[in-house]
């Protein structure tokens, strides 16, 4: 079912995601993130996602949420994300930082098959990527993360 049609009946889809996020401050290292979303969008313009992220190579830290708008809308929350309908074939989640934004691209044939890539795009000003830690909220700063896995099934 193409996106443009999203009004009328529920398409489903499981992404799943992995990139490494190359920090350089406050203490240089690689950071795994991974990360499950299952998308839903339902009757009048409502989408839906679950989202489960791993983190770390070693200490594993595991979260999970589960989150609902309107096409368009922000989904709340810590990620400030909303997802979008570019056209009958693509959806986006855009995510603003501040010193950043992060996309992911949905696209799909409507029934049978789908592809997903990520997108981090700097802010002008700005020459490394901030954010947070999820703890201690501390700033973290970071190069393009690389991305180690992206895919996308209908379900």
């Amino acid at each position: 079912m193409p996106f443009a049609s999203a009004a009328h009946a529920e398409a489903r889809f499981r992404l799943s995601l992995a990139w490494v996020t190359p920090i350089v401050e406050p203490r240089p290292h690689d950071r795994l993130v991974q990360t499950s979303f299952i998308v839903t969008l339902a009757d009048k313009g409502k989408v839906t996602e679950a989202v489960t992220r791993t983190t770390g190579r070693r200490r594993q830290s595991v979260s999970m949420q589960e989150r609902e708008a309107d096409l368009g809308d922000e989904l709340g929350g810590r990620s400030g994300a909303q997802w979008r309908v570019l056209n009958e074939s693509t959806l986006v989640r855009v995510a603003a930082r501040p010193s950043h934004t992060f996309a992911i691209w949905l696209r799909t044939d409507g029934s049978r098959s789908c592809t997903v890539s990520l997108e981090w795009r700097l802010k002008p000003g700005f020459t490394v990527f901030e954010g947070r830690s999820r703890r201690g909220r501390e700033p973290r700063f970071f190069t393009q993360p690389r991305v180690e896995a992206a895919t996308c099934e209908v379900l």
